[in-house]
């Protein structure tokens, strides 16, 4: 009998739940708390055996009332707010197609001052064979032979060194404004890469150029052109900070690709002591086991090693 009544119980409490939804709970609780606010009651006496007591009561808006008030509002805001989402979805793309038609068109007025046949071939013969996971000793190769017909070929001077560097450190403003921009994805790779090349081929021009400040600099556009610099000049200074942005730890994985890059030519043309192919060589045979590699990444270090390994072998016939 007990237990029935406590069933019986439980089940009429439901009920009165249910008649009364959790909306109207919410707003008979706010409605409750925000007319307390405005209140303030008193009830005081002078002395502590008086039998005289005063009464008083205050009415104030106060910070309290006003939150309380806002959160009144917020059930009939959130489903306006859901609504309105995909609108606004559509002017943030819309907002953001228009940024990347502007910085497009930014991007093709520098590249006009450039040999675009020779940054089309770049981008064919070095940078998309890095940035895929072909087979490192074919890129290598294929790589070898760009930079090897590069040589031989100088084409018409079209900027002076200042020019050419305030054009780079243009690329450099629109290359942060992409990673700003556009999400990760094959669009944003592709129009870096498209900067990237352009910025190689302006190096030329360039006879003063910042290299240890761009390679410590917070911003990617400028490390990136530190990396196109070392890469269009060869040489061992700062590569144990190179290698350092190389590695990834203190690099975002695109711009690590082209310090790969820029570190692969170094090794490729640069004349390296035995203890930097060392330094350079252990470094890589570590961080190439990382599991958060990508395989673009991971055959530049491997392709890196092959050659590294190919020169002390020689050095060791002779």
């Amino acid at each position: 009998m007990n237990h029935n009544n406590v069933q019986g119980n439980v089940e009429r409490s439901a009920n009165a739940i249910r008649r009364f939804p959790l909306q109207r709970l919410y707003f008979l609780l706010v409605v409750i708390l925000t007319t307390l606010s405005v209140f303030g009651l008193k009830l005081e006496t002078d002395n502590i055996f008086s039998d005289s007591w005063k009464f008083s009561a205050e009415f104030k808006v106060n910070s309290t009332t006003l939150t309380l008030l806002l959160l009144v509002w917020v059930p009939l805001l959130i489903p306006w707010i859901v609504k309105l989402f995909p609108h606004f979805q559509q002017f943030i793309a819309r907002l953001r197609e228009s940024g990347i038609e502007e910085i497009e068109a930014g991007i093709a007025r520098v590249k006009f001052f450039t040999d675009s046949k020779v940054v089309k071939e770049y981008q064919a013969s070095v940078l998309e064979p890095s940035l895929s996971d072909a087979a490192p000793e074919k890129i290598t190769q294929q790589i070898e032979r760009f930079y090897e017909s590069i040589r031989s070929t100088t084409g018409p001077k079209r900027l002076d060194s200042s020019e050419a560097l305030a054009k780079i450190d243009q690329l450099a403003s629109y290359y942060d404004r992409v990673r700003e921009v556009l999400p990760s994805g094959k669009p944003r790779t592709r129009l870096m890469n498209e900067i990237a090349a352009i910025m190689w081929s302006l190096m030329s021009d360039v006879h003063e150029f910042p290299l240890r400040k761009r390679l410590n600099s917070a911003k990617g556009g400028e490390r990136l052109s530190a990396y196109k610099y070392i890469e269009s000049r060869p040489s061992s200074d700062c590569l144990e900070l190179l290698l350092s942005r190389a590695i990834g730890g203190l690099e975002m994985p695109h711009g690590q690709a082209h310090a790969l890059v820029a570190l692969r030519r170094v090794v490729m043309d640069s004349p390296l002591s035995t203890d930097q192919l060392k330094l350079i060589l252990h470094t890589l045979e570590w961080n190439a086991r990382l599991d958060f590699l990508g395989t673009d990444r991971r055959s530049t270090m491997e392709g890196i090693i092959k050659i590294i390994s190919q020169k002390t072998d020689r050095g060791t016939a002779s």
